[in-house]
């Protein structure tokens, strides 16, 4: 019988909806930038001016996502340009401290 090979929590981790166990977030901190906020245009309840955005159950977020758009190259691009120059220009990180995730 082969042994599984064991893979850290966090990869796949939550295909079934529950979540795969502890972990501890000093093995995988990393800086991350969430994307998405509140708009006083919003036309979904769970983007509402004022309120947190609200996101459902890991398991139901296929089904709840499919009334989005996904962003296109042009709006990433726009963002990831925005980002580094806050991060060098504000914070002063350098260029080579930032590395985009490809998708």
């Amino acid at each position: 019988m082969r042994r599984r090979q064991h893979r850290p929590a966090f990869v796949g981790a939550r295909r079934s909806g529950r979540a795969q166990g502890p972990q501890k977030a000093r093995d995988h901190r990393k800086v991350h930038l969430h994307v998405f906020g509140r708009s006083r245009k919003a036309k979904d309840p769970d983007w509402r001016w004022g309120e947190a955005p609200k996101f459902p159950d890991f398991i139901d977020s296929k089904t709840w996502s499919a009334k989005f758009e996904r962003l296109r190259r042009e709006e990433c691009e726009a963002i990831g340009a925005r980002v580094e120059t806050l991060l060098t220009g504000k914070y002063g990180m350098h260029a080579g401290q930032i590395v985009a995730k490809k998708a």
